[in-house]
């Protein structure tokens, strides 16, 4: 008795044949799909990539603008003897108020 569904062995190899193809035919379109798909997403990704900056600098810009603005200074450039009349002038505030009234009277 043949291994096959029919007794024919012409039909079982013919339905053989017929199976076999249309797996081959199933895997080849999903092969095809899979490569579409992947093709499709190397070529849109350097667009995500740029649409993405773009987003990414649009929004710190637009933080940047609405952010208040501080002028830079220049340094005060200091003399020498800048800290010492810093501290002369710190010691008459002190005197003015009457906390050191005693240790400049003597």
């Amino acid at each position: 008795m043949a291994a096959g569904r029919y007794k024919s062995r012409l039909l079982n190899y013919l339905v053989e044949q017929a199976q076999q193809i249309q797996s081959q035919t199933a895997r080849g379109l999903r092969q095809a799909r899979t490569g579409l798909v992947w093709g499709a997403q190397i070529l849109l990704y350097p667009l995500y990539v740029a649409f993405q900056a773009s987003r990414v600098v649009g929004r710190q810009m637009g933080r940047a603008a609405a952010a208040p603005r501080q002028l830079i200074q220049p340094p005060e450039t200091q003399s020498a003897d800048q800290p010492l009349k810093n501290v002369l002038k710190r010691a008459q505030m002190l005197a003015d108020q009457g906390a050191i009234q005693g240790a400049i009277a003597r």
